[in-house]
């Protein structure tokens, strides 16, 4: 009967890139023309298409339930079951829904891996970077490709790769999250001064003649510990002095303090207002500190204490015996006895100020005089064999819930105050938290009003609001070396004396490995647990015929990637590895969704079973076109065109009609360009 020609412009603007620069022009992906005048199809008219000419840009399209996995932790054998060596787990990588070109895409997955690895305060500050392949890095570049770089931050010398990245803040305007009574209506708990270095306790009521509460404690929520050693191991990377925290002749049994690291804490409920301790957390065994040393003026005895799970599946606080000959047996300065009044400044002693050294999942915290001297280790799991003695001799080790930690103090007495000697951070002071790209500490939720508070940037920050999420965190603090078992498996990291080709990481960097888990796994040897759908494979780069395992650095098996020193060194002869570079095995792969010519403004009408509803599509258009490309000009033509009634009994006039490229949900597309041309034919029924 008559064939219709729709375009979106009228104009010759077709540029060979898909973009055009003509105005007025309709958008490609939905347009609609009209005559002048009017047209009359008769009665019984059907109508197909006969051909469609688009330019489709490349694009890749994102589906909501694209997830996968970031792990920084130990890499395991194909022998070993995650939830009994690590302390680690994977974290999720969100990409969100979208169809993005591949330089929209680069800046989104870089985006998306820099938040999941870059919740370790320790990968925060460099994030991950994804550019075009690298040559230095494995395996060999490739067309069209990425490369993802991982940088640590460490106390290594300063090079071009600014790896070092670690300084003291306590010079700086700290401030602090109060907790215990204080989150109740956010009364001032505690105070820093940064021309004294003072923490001062500054609740109002609270006196020396008073029991012990919790209205004198608080978190500095600036920024997190540095993991990696420290700057000054005498003074380590967190050193308080606590000589005038209690009122020294007084020795009341109402005095004492608390000094420790702990996970972020926040007010997660209004009424009564609750703080994020973990929702498996007994509080009636102790406090919700994950490591702690106090003082108590009522046994007048230095106690160390931890919060674990124990063989009850109970997870609560349990204080250390640190002391006795098996332990000095193990380090020197270790004391056969439990400290006293008698070793601190408060009984004549020398102990005046507690020194912490983090070294990823280790510690070691000592008692020192005002020059760092005379120290006595009260703590040391960087010995393996202390820590071998079981958690109720050794700190539990640090895992992913644990590896953002800030100082939390309680000071009992009014007005009494501690120093702040050295506080490390392994970003600058420009990235604290509130900042512009800064590591952000989880928001309160008010208490008044709604809203919706952000977990910030820490893993064990982003579960406090996200159940499932908080569901993957007991894998770490519920694991079998947070067990309050008696013995210990050792503290094993990636190290070349343990593994061919290893990376030694010396007080530099962190003695862990890096991987990208792309395997959807549900734990056992040689899984790493995490609930993805593996089907992130080819816009990363990784196809399974190439990769049939997860991407992981060097000591995991099949590893990829290549390792290096950003201070210097070589990762195969013993120094610091502080660098990850890794190659993709093929190039983006596009996924462009099938696309639909619909038609909204014809009588016809078709089912989309997908949407359960009736529909105005007229075609599927095929997922080659007629040359067999998938995108830049496509053109599709049918020799046979389906044709769909119009269902009109009388004369149907027309004189406007509209076209859309949907998908199978009848969204709009959004990855076409330049021209787009569709031809309809309308012809009366042979079947009237």
């Amino acid at each position: 009967m008559s064939l219709v020609v729709l375009s979106n412009s009228q104009s010759a603007y077709d540029q060979e890139d898909g973009t055009t620069s003509v105005l007025g022009v309709q958008n490609p992906n939905s347009f609609h023309n009209a005559m002048s005048n009017t047209i009359t199809l008769p009665p019984h008219t059907e109508v197909g298409v006969v051909s469609a000419k688009l330019f489709r840009r490349p694009k890749v399209v994102i589906q909501s339930n694209s997830v996968f996995y970031a792990y920084f932790g130990k890499l395991l054998t194909q022998a070993q079951v995650l939830e009994v060596v690590s302390t680690n787990i994977p974290v999720e990588v969100i990409v969100p829904a979208g169809t993005y070109s591949q330089d929209e895409f680069q800046g989104v997955l870089q985006t998306a891996l820099s938040d999941a690895f870059g919740s370790h305060p320790n990968l925060a500050e460099f994030g991950v970077v994804v550019t075009k392949p690298e040559s230095a890095g494995l395996p060999t570049a490739v067309e069209g490709g990425w490369s993802y770089t991982l940088l640590q931050t460490s106390v290594a010398s300063e090079d071009a790769d600014r790896a070092k990245i670690v300084s003291d803040i306590s010079g700086k305007d700290l401030t602090f999250r109060y907790l215990g009574a204080s989150i109740v209506d956010d009364s001032e708990s505690l105070k820093y001064t940064k021309a004294d270095k003072h923490i001062k306790r500054v609740k109002v009521g609270a006196s020396a003649t008073k029991g012990w509460d919790d209205g004198g404690q608080g978190m500095i929520n600036n920024l997190p510990i540095n993991m990696s050693s420290a700057l000054t191991p005498a003074q380590g990377s967190f050193s308080v002095n606590f000589d005038n925290a209690i009122d020294n002749g007084l020795f009341s049994d109402s005095e004492g303090w608390m000094i420790g690291l702990s996970r972020p804490e926040c007010r997660s409920g209004q009424s009564p207002p609750a703080v994020s301790v973990p929702p498996y957390f007994s509080g009636d065994a102790g406090p919700m500190f994950d490591y702690c040393v106090w003082y108590s003026g009522e046994d007048e005895l230095v106690h160390l204490g931890h919060v674990i799970d124990f063989a009850d599946d109970e997870y609560k606080f349990q204080e250390i015996t640190y002391w006795g000959t098996d332990i000095q047996g193990h380090d020197a300065r270790a004391s056969d006895t439990q400290l006293n009044r008698t070793d601190l400044s408060y009984g004549g002693g020398v102990g005046t100020r507690l020194n912490w050294i983090v070294q990823g999942e280790q510690m070691k915290l000592t008692i020192t005089d005002d020059l760092f001297a005379n120290d006595v280790t009260i703590m040391n799991t960087t010995v393996d064999a202390w820590a071998k003695l079981g958690l109720k001799r050794a700190f539990k080790p640090t895992g992913t819930t644990t590896q953002t930690l800030y100082p939390k103090f309680d000071l009992s007495t009014k007005d009494k105050y501690l120093v702040l000697n050295n506080y490390e951070a392994p970003l600058q002071w420009a990235k604290r938290s509130g900042e512009v790209g800064g590591y952000d500490y989880p928001g309160d939720v008010p208490l008044v009003g709604v809203s919706e508070p952000s977990g910030g940037s820490s893993f064990w920050g982003k579960c406090i609001y996200n159940t499932r999420t908080m569901q993957d965190a007991s894998l770490s603090d519920l694991c079998q070396r947070c067990e309050g078992l008696e013995t210990q498996i050792a503290y094993v990291g990636q190290d070349s004396s343990l593994l061919s080709a290893g990376a030694k990481i010396d007080s530099e960097a962190i003695k862990y490995g890096y991987g990208l888990i792309l395997n959807q796994s549900f734990g056992g040897a040689g899984g790493y647990t995490n609930s993805g759908t593996g089907n992130c494979r080819s816009w990363l780069g990784f196809p399974a015929d190439k990769l049939p395992g997860n991407v992981l650095s060097v000591g995991g098996f099949n590893h990829q990637g290549t390792l290096s020193n950003a201070g210097g060194g070589d990762a195969n002869t013993g120094d610091s590895t502080c660098k990850y570079v890794v190659n993709s095995f093929s190039a983006l792969g596009f996924s462009p969704k099938q696309l639909f010519i619909r038609c909204p403004t014809l009588t016809h009408q078709s089912f989309n079973f997908c949407k359960g509803l009736t529909s105005k599509i007229l075609w599927s258009l095929p997922r080659f076109s007629n040359d067999g490309a998938t995108t830049g000009p496509l053109f599709f033509q049918q020799a046979q065109p389906i044709y769909l009634a119009l269902r009109n009994n009388a004369p149907l006039v027309i004189n406007d009609l509209q076209i859309d490229f949907v998908s199978k949900d009848e969204i709009i597309a959004e990855d076409l360009g330049g021209e787009t041309v569709v031809i309809l034919h309308f012809r009366t029924s042979h079947h009237q």
